[in-house]
Protein backbone atom coordinates (compact mmCIF):
# COMPACT_ATOMS: atom_id res chain seq x y z
CA UNK A 1 0.00 0.00 0.00
CA UNK A 2 2.78 2.44 0.90
CA UNK A 3 4.49 2.10 -2.48
CA UNK A 4 1.20 2.70 -4.34
CA UNK A 5 0.43 5.81 -2.30
CA UNK A 6 4.00 7.11 -2.68
CA UNK A 7 3.83 6.58 -6.42
CA UNK A 8 0.54 8.46 -6.61
CA UNK A 9 1.87 11.36 -4.55
CA UNK A 10 5.10 11.50 -6.55
CA UNK A 11 3.20 11.67 -9.83
CA UNK A 12 0.92 14.45 -8.57
CA UNK A 13 3.95 16.40 -7.35
CA UNK A 14 5.72 16.08 -10.72
CA UNK A 15 2.66 17.25 -12.64
CA UNK A 16 2.03 20.17 -10.27
CA UNK A 17 5.70 21.15 -10.47
CA UNK A 18 5.57 21.09 -14.28
CA UNK A 19 2.41 23.24 -14.26
CA UNK A 20 3.99 25.82 -11.94
CA UNK A 21 7.17 25.91 -14.04
CA UNK A 22 5.34 26.50 -17.31
CA UNK A 23 2.67 28.98 -16.25
CA UNK A 24 2.17 31.82 -13.80
CA UNK A 25 -1.56 31.15 -13.81
CA UNK A 26 -2.22 27.66 -12.45
CA UNK A 27 -5.97 28.18 -12.84
CA UNK A 28 -5.51 28.11 -16.60
CA UNK A 29 -5.08 24.33 -16.29
CA UNK A 30 -8.47 23.99 -14.60
CA UNK A 31 -11.52 23.89 -16.81
CA UNK A 32 -14.94 22.61 -15.74
CA UNK A 33 -16.18 21.97 -19.28
CA UNK A 34 -13.13 19.80 -20.04
CA UNK A 35 -13.70 17.80 -16.85
CA UNK A 36 -17.35 17.24 -17.72
CA UNK A 37 -16.51 16.07 -21.26
CA UNK A 38 -13.79 13.63 -20.17
CA UNK A 39 -15.27 12.29 -16.91
CA UNK A 40 -18.89 12.38 -18.07
CA UNK A 41 -18.08 10.86 -21.45
CA UNK A 42 -15.95 8.09 -19.92
CA UNK A 43 -18.63 7.31 -17.34
CA UNK A 44 -21.41 7.16 -19.93
CA UNK A 45 -19.37 4.92 -22.25
CA UNK A 46 -18.51 2.63 -19.32
CA UNK A 47 -22.19 2.33 -18.44
CA UNK A 48 -23.01 1.39 -22.03
CA UNK A 49 -20.22 -1.21 -22.07
CA UNK A 50 -20.51 -2.76 -18.61
CA UNK A 51 -23.80 -1.62 -17.06
CA UNK A 52 -24.25 -0.10 -13.60
CA UNK A 53 -23.59 -3.28 -11.62
CA UNK A 54 -20.26 -4.13 -13.23
CA UNK A 55 -19.24 -0.49 -13.23
CA UNK A 56 -19.67 -0.43 -9.45
CA UNK A 57 -17.42 -3.50 -9.21
CA UNK A 58 -14.80 -1.72 -11.34
CA UNK A 59 -14.76 1.27 -8.99
CA UNK A 60 -14.35 -1.07 -6.01
CA UNK A 61 -11.28 -2.59 -7.68
CA UNK A 62 -9.60 0.81 -7.80
CA UNK A 63 -9.25 0.84 -4.03
CA UNK A 64 -7.58 -2.59 -3.97
CA UNK A 65 -4.49 -1.02 -5.51
CA UNK A 66 -3.97 0.92 -2.28
CA UNK A 67 -4.70 -1.92 0.16
CA UNK A 68 -2.03 -4.07 1.77
CA UNK A 69 -2.42 -7.78 1.04
CA UNK A 70 -3.26 -9.72 4.19
CA UNK A 71 -1.61 -12.94 3.02
CA UNK A 72 1.61 -13.72 1.19
CA UNK A 73 3.64 -16.83 0.37
CA UNK A 74 5.37 -16.91 3.74
CA UNK A 75 2.22 -16.50 5.83
CA UNK A 76 0.36 -19.34 4.11
CA UNK A 77 3.37 -21.67 4.38
CA UNK A 78 3.47 -20.90 8.09
CA UNK A 79 -0.25 -21.62 8.38
CA UNK A 80 -0.05 -24.97 6.61
CA UNK A 81 3.04 -26.12 8.51
CA UNK A 82 1.35 -25.16 11.78
CA UNK A 83 -1.79 -27.08 10.81
CA UNK A 84 0.34 -30.10 9.89
CA UNK A 85 1.93 -30.04 13.36
CA UNK A 86 -1.48 -29.72 15.01
CA UNK A 87 -2.81 -32.68 13.04
CA UNK A 88 0.22 -34.75 14.02
CA UNK A 89 -0.49 -33.89 17.65
CA UNK A 90 -3.99 -35.26 17.30
CA UNK A 91 -6.01 -32.08 16.85
CA UNK A 92 -9.21 -32.78 14.89
CA UNK A 93 -9.81 -31.32 11.44
CA UNK A 94 -13.19 -30.10 12.65
CA UNK A 95 -11.51 -27.93 15.27
CA UNK A 96 -8.83 -26.76 12.83
CA UNK A 97 -11.54 -25.28 10.61
CA UNK A 98 -12.14 -22.69 13.35
CA UNK A 99 -8.63 -21.23 12.95
CA UNK A 100 -8.22 -17.71 11.56
CA UNK A 101 -6.44 -18.69 8.34
CA UNK A 102 -6.61 -17.96 4.62
CA UNK A 103 -10.15 -18.66 3.26
CA UNK A 104 -8.68 -21.07 0.71
CA UNK A 105 -7.03 -23.02 3.54
CA UNK A 106 -10.42 -23.30 5.22
CA UNK A 107 -11.89 -24.59 1.97
CA UNK A 108 -9.18 -27.23 1.84
CA UNK A 109 -9.74 -28.27 5.46
CA UNK A 110 -13.43 -28.69 4.67
CA UNK A 111 -12.50 -31.07 1.84
CA UNK A 112 -10.25 -33.06 4.19
CA UNK A 113 -13.00 -33.15 6.83
CA UNK A 114 -15.40 -34.59 4.22
CA UNK A 115 -12.81 -37.34 3.54
CA UNK A 116 -12.40 -36.64 -0.17
CA UNK A 117 -9.73 -38.58 -2.03
CA UNK A 118 -6.57 -36.94 -3.36
CA UNK A 119 -7.90 -37.00 -6.93
CA UNK A 120 -11.13 -35.29 -5.93
CA UNK A 121 -9.26 -32.62 -3.98
CA UNK A 122 -7.00 -32.01 -6.99
CA UNK A 123 -10.02 -31.65 -9.31
CA UNK A 124 -11.83 -29.28 -6.95
CA UNK A 125 -8.68 -27.20 -6.37
CA UNK A 126 -8.02 -26.97 -10.11
CA UNK A 127 -11.59 -25.79 -10.73
CA UNK A 128 -11.33 -23.16 -7.99
CA UNK A 129 -8.01 -21.89 -9.34
CA UNK A 130 -9.30 -21.72 -12.92
CA UNK A 131 -12.34 -19.74 -11.81
CA UNK A 132 -10.11 -17.36 -9.86
CA UNK A 133 -7.89 -16.91 -12.92
CA UNK A 134 -10.95 -16.13 -15.06
CA UNK A 135 -12.15 -13.59 -12.50
CA UNK A 136 -8.81 -11.77 -12.46
CA UNK A 137 -8.49 -11.79 -16.24
CA UNK A 138 -12.00 -10.39 -16.63
CA UNK A 139 -11.35 -7.68 -14.02
CA UNK A 140 -8.12 -6.52 -15.68
CA UNK A 141 -9.72 -6.62 -19.13
CA UNK A 142 -12.54 -4.36 -17.92
CA UNK A 143 -10.04 -1.80 -16.71
CA UNK A 144 -8.10 -1.96 -19.95
CA UNK A 145 -11.30 -1.37 -21.89
CA UNK A 146 -12.14 1.57 -19.62
CA UNK A 147 -8.69 3.10 -20.23
CA UNK A 148 -9.38 3.71 -23.93
CA UNK A 149 -12.29 6.08 -23.29
CA UNK A 150 -10.65 9.13 -21.58
CA UNK A 151 -8.17 9.88 -24.42
CA UNK A 152 -10.99 9.50 -26.95
CA UNK A 153 -13.25 11.94 -25.13
CA UNK A 154 -10.27 14.22 -24.54
CA UNK A 155 -9.70 14.38 -28.27
CA UNK A 156 -13.42 14.90 -28.83
CA UNK A 157 -13.35 17.86 -26.45
CA UNK A 158 -10.34 19.26 -28.28
CA UNK A 159 -12.16 19.06 -31.61
CA UNK A 160 -15.19 20.80 -30.09
CA UNK A 161 -12.85 23.55 -28.84
CA UNK A 162 -11.18 23.88 -32.23
CA UNK A 163 -14.52 24.26 -33.96
CA UNK A 164 -15.33 27.09 -31.54
CA UNK A 165 -11.94 28.70 -32.29
CA UNK A 166 -12.50 28.56 -36.04
CA UNK A 167 -15.92 30.14 -35.68
CA UNK A 168 -14.40 33.04 -33.76
CA UNK A 169 -11.76 33.62 -36.43
CA UNK A 170 -14.13 35.71 -38.49
CA UNK A 171 -14.95 38.13 -35.68
CA UNK A 172 -13.04 41.31 -34.78
CA UNK A 173 -11.55 39.71 -31.68
CA UNK A 174 -11.02 36.32 -33.30
CA UNK A 175 -7.22 36.46 -33.46
CA UNK A 176 -6.96 37.51 -29.83
CA UNK A 177 -9.17 34.63 -28.67
CA UNK A 178 -7.29 31.92 -30.58
CA UNK A 179 -4.59 31.44 -27.91
CA UNK A 180 -6.89 31.18 -24.87
CA UNK A 181 -9.43 29.02 -26.69
CA UNK A 182 -6.74 26.68 -28.03
CA UNK A 183 -5.37 26.29 -24.51
CA UNK A 184 -8.81 25.27 -23.23
CA UNK A 185 -9.21 22.82 -26.11
CA UNK A 186 -5.86 21.16 -25.40
CA UNK A 187 -6.61 20.92 -21.68
CA UNK A 188 -9.32 18.39 -22.51
CA UNK A 189 -6.76 16.17 -24.23
CA UNK A 190 -4.46 16.59 -21.23
CA UNK A 191 -7.19 15.39 -18.87
CA UNK A 192 -7.91 12.37 -21.05
CA UNK A 193 -4.25 11.32 -21.26
CA UNK A 194 -3.78 11.89 -17.53
CA UNK A 195 -6.75 9.76 -16.48
CA UNK A 196 -5.90 6.90 -18.82
CA UNK A 197 -2.13 6.71 -18.41
CA UNK A 198 -1.68 7.88 -14.85
CA UNK A 199 -4.74 6.40 -13.14
CA UNK A 200 -6.42 3.57 -15.05
CA UNK A 201 -3.43 1.84 -16.70
CA UNK A 202 -1.21 1.86 -13.57
CA UNK A 203 -4.04 0.53 -11.41
CA UNK A 204 -4.76 -2.14 -14.00
CA UNK A 205 -1.09 -3.20 -13.97
CA UNK A 206 -1.11 -3.11 -10.17
CA UNK A 207 -4.14 -5.40 -9.99
CA UNK A 208 -2.58 -7.78 -12.51
CA UNK A 209 0.56 -8.06 -10.38
CA UNK A 210 -1.57 -8.61 -7.26
CA UNK A 211 -3.58 -11.30 -9.04
CA UNK A 212 -0.39 -13.19 -9.94
CA UNK A 213 0.75 -12.99 -6.31
CA UNK A 214 -2.61 -14.24 -5.06
CA UNK A 215 -2.67 -17.11 -7.55
CA UNK A 216 0.76 -18.28 -6.38
CA UNK A 217 -0.47 -18.15 -2.77
CA UNK A 218 -3.42 -20.34 -3.74
CA UNK A 219 -1.20 -22.80 -5.60
CA UNK A 220 0.92 -23.16 -2.47
CA UNK A 221 -2.21 -23.76 -0.42
CA UNK A 222 -3.52 -26.34 -2.92
CA UNK A 223 -0.22 -28.26 -2.65
CA UNK A 224 -0.30 -27.96 1.13
CA UNK A 225 -3.87 -29.24 1.43
CA UNK A 226 -2.95 -32.27 -0.64
CA UNK A 227 -0.02 -32.98 1.70
CA UNK A 228 -2.26 -32.58 4.73
CA UNK A 229 -4.78 -34.99 3.26
CA UNK A 230 -1.99 -37.55 2.84
CA UNK A 231 -1.03 -36.94 6.51
CA UNK A 232 2.58 -36.27 5.54
CA UNK A 233 5.16 -35.49 8.23
CA UNK A 234 5.30 -31.75 9.14
CA UNK A 235 9.00 -31.60 8.27
CA UNK A 236 8.29 -32.97 4.79
CA UNK A 237 5.36 -30.56 4.38
CA UNK A 238 7.65 -27.71 5.36
CA UNK A 239 10.40 -28.66 2.89
CA UNK A 240 7.98 -29.16 -0.01
CA UNK A 241 6.33 -25.78 0.52
CA UNK A 242 9.66 -24.01 0.99
CA UNK A 243 10.39 -25.00 -2.59
CA UNK A 244 7.80 -22.42 -3.68
CA UNK A 245 9.57 -19.58 -1.86
CA UNK A 246 12.28 -17.30 -3.19
CA UNK A 247 15.53 -17.01 -1.19
CA UNK A 248 14.44 -13.79 0.55
CA UNK A 249 11.09 -15.39 1.43
CA UNK A 250 12.84 -18.43 2.86
CA UNK A 251 14.95 -16.14 5.02
CA UNK A 252 11.80 -14.43 6.25
CA UNK A 253 10.24 -17.81 7.01
CA UNK A 254 13.31 -19.04 8.88
CA UNK A 255 13.60 -15.78 10.81
CA UNK A 256 9.98 -15.90 11.91
CA UNK A 257 10.17 -19.53 12.97
CA UNK A 258 13.46 -19.07 14.82
CA UNK A 259 11.80 -16.35 16.91
CA UNK A 260 8.90 -18.68 17.66
CA UNK A 261 11.20 -21.50 18.67
CA UNK A 262 13.16 -19.13 20.93
CA UNK A 263 9.99 -18.06 22.71
CA UNK A 264 8.91 -21.67 23.18
CA UNK A 265 12.33 -22.62 24.56
CA UNK A 266 12.26 -19.68 26.99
Amino acid sequence: MRSSVLGLMAGIFIICWAVVQTSDDVNSYLNLLSLVIVFGGTLSAAIITHGFHKLYAIFKMFFKAFKTAKYNNVTVVNEIVDISKRMQNGESVEKLQELNVHPYVKDGLRLIYNKFSDDKIINISRTMLNERISFYEESVDRLEVLAKYPPAFGMMGTIIGLIAVLKEMGSDTGIESVGPNMAVALITTLYGIFIANYIIHPISDNLYARSQTDLKVRRIIAEGILLLNKKEDPIYVREVLLGYLLPNERMEFEKGNSKTETKVAA
